[in-house]
């Protein structure tokens, strides 16, 4: 039986997936450049480490493991995160209970993007449902995001691996 000081040493590993498919003529011949897979693989990793950072906290580590898919240019991505002490869906980064799933996360972030077309998305007013925001595009379309998605989104480092992800 474990003690309670055995328990603060205690790793919870969580797995979660989510599918990525690329489109274009290269991918129809099963084909893609060693180059812009792995750029795009590495963006991927981190962009995983940010938002798990602002989702969980810094005491999380992920890793990004990849699957062939059942789809010509389809991959399956399992996002592991192994965290210390607690296990990582009760508590993130403020302390508070986890509302949003990293590969949830990331789905928001990607879908954010293209949303507002890549540019910088700003909270048009508080929703009242709960963490999410009301974000406005240039087409005067208004969607609510997660404010968490946002947060993650709206970060430097997230533009920079966002572009390496989706470059052809």
């Amino acid at each position: 039986m474990k003690g309670p000081e055995n328990m603060e040493n205690e790793m919870h590993v969580t797995t979660e997936s989510l599918s990525i498919e690329f489109e274009g003529e290269a991918f129809e011949r099963h084909e893609i450049s060693a180059s812009a897979l792995a750029q795009s693989l590495l963006a991927l990793d981190g962009l995983s480490q940010t938002a798990s950072d602002k989702v969980y906290g810094k005491n999380v580590t992920t890793e990004v493991k990849v699957k062939g898919g059942p789809r010509a240019g389809s991959f399956v991505i399992d996002l592991v995160v192994e965290s210390f002490k607690t296990h990582p869906l009760e508590t993130f980064a403020a302390g508070t209970t986890v509302a949003i799933g990293l590969a949830q996360a990331i789905k928001g972030v990607i879908r954010l993007g293209k949303f507002v077309y890549g540019k910088r998305a700003s909270p048009r007013e508080p929703n009242t449902q709960g963490d999410s925001v009301l974000i406005q595009n240039d087409s005067g379309e208004v969607q609510s995001f997660n404010g968490c998605v946002v947060n993650i989104y709206n970060s430097a480092q997230t533009q920079v691996q966002l572009s390496r992800l989706t470059q052809p």
